[in-house]
């Protein structure tokens, strides 16, 4: 008797599902590896640390990072026959095109001054390097440096006044010890009640003075480390200019860019005639922008030219001029020309140039959403984030919302497009960028018109108009303030229309 088909044709099956199995755990590994880059090849670099560093609590297992990626691990550690501990990095084979000969390995902590210690590497200049080559490895000083000059700057100030308390505090024992024991004129103010009563009142009013003196160093010294910590007041001392830490004039406020404009212009006149190529540059690049900004396009390009044979002439290559120069193309509508020189400027830059690298990966990603390309746009926009970060200013980090904005606008995301360009408003506003904020209010209320909010539309163009007519903007402001009013009437929002009626009126007169 024939056996039923189910019997028959078991194995065959439950083999076939076996096969199959197999086959996509296979598919699977094989993705995942090459995912994780299981297959990628590894090469080894090696170095030693200096005999009385140790290992700068390096690790074996520890990260080891290229261009912001994990590339690697570092291996074992031990000593060599020169009594110094030596160790390998073990890297990825894709990596190695970003590690030259003349590559530094820094090492860092995860968060900054604490966590796990982690490896980075930097590209250099020189030829690529070979499996088993040597590479110099140091520790990131930069924050012992800055807390020991700011330690520096303190004593340097408390210390003098210190010392000036004190030998005010021993006058002030050597007069009470007088009046105690009767002697000198102090003496002789005990016996004289009236005299008396007009000293302590001196004593009184001496000590308040004190008091105040107190505050007002304090005051001055948290102003000093404000203005220390501004990129605007620390990049334009007279000492050692490095024209490579220079953040754009792009970001300063509005009466900051004023000041510019009072002394660029002077300071490059004094510049030409010391024959200081360095600070040639410097200035040449800062007249540059505040010509750019005001359509001197050629003016710009002499400057331009002007900042390169200077700084050729003092053996110098900074970014800054070439930031300048893609701006300048920008502004010519040539935005791939302008992308390529910012691609390429960012080759030499290094990690520790936060203003250099936030700058580039910003226009970089303002660039795309010229170009129509949103995706790329918020790849160079997260990037950047780091940066913005660490540097903690509103004019950078409005920057970074401004283009967010514009990569939900093309995404037709017009809600979070008006919340992007609103954050970015409050941001100028405390940067002190009142132009740049009327342009973040437009921009927020045209992409509210597109919502159909017009509610909010009306509010946006409201703002914007009236922060044009107090600044002497009349023609501007009527514009802003009638296209307020059309949105205005179209939600039936009737305080925005009576506001921007009187208001319009009253710019008539």
């Amino acid at each position: 008797m024939q056996k039923p088909f189910k019997l028959r044709y078991a194995s065959q099956i439950a083999g076939t599902f076996v096969i199959l199995a197999l086959t996509l755990l296979m598919v699977g590994i094989f993705v995942a590896s090459n995912q994780q880059g299981w297959f990628d090849g590894e090469f080894t670099l090696r170095t030693k640390f200096g005999v009385k560093t140790g290992s700068f609590g390096l690790r074996e297992g520890n990260d080891v990072m290229i261009m912001g990626t994990l590339a690697g691990r570092v291996g074992q550690i031990k000593p060599n026959a020169d009594g110094r501990m030596e160790t390998t990095f073990i890297i990825k084979n894709s990596f190695k095109q970003f590690v030259q000969k003349d590559s530094i390995a820094t090492v860092r902590k995860k968060f900054v001054a604490a966590g796990d210690s982690f490896v980075e590497i930097e590209p250099g200049q020189g030829s690529e390097v070979l499996n088993g080559d040597y590479i110099t490895c140091s520790k990131d000083e930069e924050i012992m440096e800055t807390a020991q000059a700011l330690l520096s700057d303190v004593q340097k100030v408390v210390v003098p006044m210190v010392e000036e308390v004190q030998e005010l505090l021993e006058h002030v024992n050597a007069i009470l010890t007088d009046l105690e024991e009767g002697k000198g004129i102090a003496g002789a103010l005990i016996n004289d009640p009236a005299l008396a009563k007009d000293v302590k009142e001196v004593v009184h009013n001496s000590n308040l003075v004190i008091k105040e003196s107190q505050k007002t160093f304090r005051e001055t010294t948290r102003l000093i480390r404000a203005a220390q910590k501004s990129w605007f007041f620390r990049k334009h001392v007279e000492q050692d200019v490095n024209v490579d830490e220079l953040l754009s004039p792009l970001y300063m406020s509005d009466d900051a860019l004023a000041s510019l404009r009072d002394f660029a212009e002077d300071a490059l006149a004094q510049a030409r005639a010391e024959n200081k190529p360095v600070r040639i540059a410097h200035n040449a690049c800062l007249v540059g922008y505040t010509k750019l900004l005001d359509g001197k396009h050629k003016e710009v390009q002499l400057l331009l030219d002007e900042a390169r044979v200077e700084l050729a002439s003092a053996g110098r290559k900074v970014t800054y001029p070439i930031l300048l120069e893609a701006e300048l193309l920008r502004k010519k509508g040539q935005d791939k020309a302008a992308m390529s020189l910012v691609l390429r400027a960012m080759k030499d830059l290094k990690r520790s140039e936060r203003e250099l690298h936030v700058q580039c990966l910003l226009m970089i990603a303002d660039i795309l959403c010229d170009l129509n390309m949103p995706a790329q746009s918020r790849e160079s926009l997260k990037d950047a984030s780091y940066y913005v970060k660490k540097l903690k200013s509103p004019a950078v980090s409005a920057s970074a919302e401004h283009i967010m904005g514009r990569i939900h606008d093309i995404e037709k995301d017009y809600k979070n497009a008006g919340a992007k360009f609103d954050d970015e408003s409050q941001l100028r506003r405390n940067a002190g960028q009142f132009h740049a904020m009327i342009a973040a209010l437009d921009s927020s209320a045209k992409v509210y018109e597109k919502l159909g909010d017009h509610d909010k539309s009306a509010d946006r163009y409201f703002r914007a108009g009236r922060s044009l007519l107090y600044s002497g903007e009349s023609k501007a402001a009527e514009n802003r303030l009638q296209k307020a009013l059309f949105a205005a009437k179209k939600s039936d929002n009737e305080y925005i229309a009576n506001q921007a009626t009187v208001i319009l009126n009253k710019s008539r007169e």
